[in-house]
């Protein structure tokens, strides 16, 4: 934490114990749905609850924030959150006086990032938009910065494509895209969801059959890939991004220079 500048750990807001229960009740509830969250264990769940309460603003704040504000000074600065699932980056942009507009398709996470704010004091526009929609429903919006969090892999093709051209469009003159946390699809070793090799460099009929016998619990159930809802799933589970669908979205192999 001592290696975050000064300015930026000022900022950073805490919560008393009323305000930690506010936001475990909104997780328990809307999150997790469950009676009792000291049920949880020390497994997967456990881990992951305990990540959703403390474990993801503390990676934003450490390795994140300081890393945008070089891009782009915060302090007032337009954002357009694309993936703010249960509102932990959102936490971490706002406290340092970014206005922030975050999107996700979950309704379930919107719900506890609109929490999760509030026990912090802090304010953001949150929206139950898919990214493939954001100029239709945010027409004539301009941003300094739009930021995937997590989110592009979960996206289907059109989709990704769609949203990252709107995303360009709605950029102010010196504005930027900003990719977080989104896997290489050119990797050799699957990290993010079937945890093998080569599986990212499957193509999707393949990956969708091959994925009883990878090792990642609930994806190893298998795709029918003929239905359309099993393949819509496959999708939203994360295959990973490459530069070649930013090459698609912005017009071809000249479009970095």
């Amino acid at each position: 934490t001592n290696l975050i500048p000064q300015e930026l750990r000022e900022n950073f807001r805490q919560l008393d114990e009323n305000t930690r229960k506010v936001i475990v009740e909104g997780l328990r509830v809307h999150y997790y749905c469950v009676e009792n969250v000291d049920e949880f264990s020390l497994d997967c769940v456990g881990a992951d609850f305990w990540n959703q309460l403390y474990g993801r603003l503390e990676i934003d704040r450490k390795r994140v924030v300081p890393w945008l504000n070089d891009i782009h000074k915060l302090r007032g600065a337009t954002i357009l959150e694309i993936g703010c699932g249960t509102g932990a980056s959102t936490v971490a942009l706002c406290e340092q006086g970014a206005i922030v507009t975050a999107i996700d398709t979950a309704a379930h996470s919107l719900e506890v990032s609109r929490i999760r704010l509030d026990a912090y004091g802090l304010s953001a526009d949150i929206m139950n938009i898919n990214a493939a929609e954001i100029t239709e429903k945010l027409p004539g919006r301009k941003f300094d910065l739009v930021i995937y969090f997590a989110s592009l892999e979960h996206m289907t093709f059109r989709e990704r494509i769609q949203s990252l051209r709107s995303a360009f469009n709605m950029l102010t003159d010196d504005g930027q895209v900003v990719f977080v946390e989104i896997p290489n699809r050119l990797w050799f070793i699957d990290l993010h969801t079937s945890h093998e090799p080569f599986y990212n460099w499957l193509p999707d009929d393949l990956a969708m059959e091959y994925s009883r016998f990878t090792p990642r619990e609930g994806f190893n159930l298998g795709f029918d890939v003929s239905d359309v809802q099993d393949t819509l799933c496959f999708a939203r589970w994360g295959r990973g991004v490459s530069y070649h669908e930013l090459e698609v979205a912005l017009g071809g192999r000249g479009c970095f220079q």
